[in-house]
């Protein structure tokens, strides 16, 4: 009997330990997606107790896994810091830096929670992608709002560049998560902590990108002027270039034939300008017309002598030699 009662103690005090370590209590509002090693994923978003005897399995830690969803509007506060560019073509080092705070809510919608949970994704690593979207799309759109401002003639309003950055920004973020989170309008409000004199920063914005312009439209003109000479240069040296291939072709010429030197000297004299050619080893251009001639004597070709005819009737003798003589 007395085992009995020990057993049946025993057994309490377990089913006690098993109920106190499975217990999971749900309040009113609470949204919760649990699996357990041996249950898929389920959500839980109405009140009670529940037990998960997995629970008691410390040894695993994929025994029991639960995700507290977001049921209500989610309300946060992000300090914005927007460093304005300043103006060195001025000379002008002023620190120009809007400080704001972002108070902002937004609902998550339950399917989407659970769509990022089974993607392997926790709700603390979605909760922190969605502040630094909406962190990083407020200043995109406010310094967008700022150069609209800069560029009009319109005098600078923060409170109309809030409006406007409230009004896109809610638009931008439900668009960007596809409705899966919605932005409440009303709960969006910018406080302002430091800024500069934007009229002033205005003032010295137009300056500054009047001076821009004009060294650009200088800059502009000097290119083209480098532009317009490099092709000058361009077609003077594709001349010099000929030129040289011609006096390379040139030399080669003379070299094999040096005549042809004088050959182009004399093409290149007017048609008023006589040409006399003298021999090539002649001393001097006149030394044809007064070279000395050699004494030398000229005979006249011999006569043909014919002796007298005489006549018979004469009866004349010729004449004979003297023997004295």
């Amino acid at each position: 009997m007395k085992k009995l009662i020990i057993i049946l103690i025993l057994l309490v005090l377990i089913s006690g330990v098993i109920t106190y370590f499975s217990y999971t209590v749900i309040n009113e509002g609470e949204v919760y997606y649990i699996k357990t090693k041996f249950r898929p994923y389920e959500l839980y978003s109405t009140s009670g107790i529940y037990f998960f005897p997995e629970k008691i399995l410390f040894y695993d830690e994929k025994a029991f896994i639960q995700h507290k969803l977001f049921s209500d509007p989610i309300e946060l506060t992000i300090p914005i810091r927007i460093s304005l560019e300043n103006f060195p073509i001025l000379k002008d080092e002023q620190n120009y830096t809007i400080r704001y705070r972002l108070s902002i809510a937004y609902k998550i919608d339950i399917k989407f929670q659970q769509s990022v949970i089974r993607n392997g994704k926790t709700i603390t690593q979605m909760d922190k992608s969605i502040k630094n979207s909406i962190k990083n799309r407020a200043k995109a759109l406010f310094l967008n709002e700022i150069q609209n401002n800069l560029n009009s003639e319109d005098k600078i309003s923060l409170e109309n560049l809030f409006n406007t950055v409230s009004h896109k920004l809610s638009k931008n973020i439900t668009d960007k998560f596809l409705n899966q989170i919605k932005i409440i309008p009303n709960k969006i409000t910018h406080t302002l902590v430091d800024s500069p004199d934007l009229e002033l920063y205005k003032i010295h914005y137009q300056q500054s990108k009047k001076l821009n312009q004009e060294m650009l439209a200088i800059k502009s003109s000097t290119e083209k002027e480098s532009i317009k000479e490099k092709a000058e240069w361009e077609k003077k040296k594709q001349v010099i270039l000929r030129d040289i291939e011609k006096l390379t072709m040139y030399g080669k010429l003379f070299k094999e034939y040096p005549e042809s030197l004088n050959y182009l000297y004399l093409n290149k004299l007017g048609e008023k300008i006589n040409i006399l050619v003298t021999p090539k080893d002649a001393k001097s251009l006149f030394e044809p017309f007064f070279k000395p001639q050699e004494n030398k004597q000229i005979q006249a070709p011999p006569k043909k002598i014919t002796p007298p005819q005489i006549k018979k009737e004469d009866n004349v003798k010729p004449p004979t030699a003297n023997k004295d003589e």
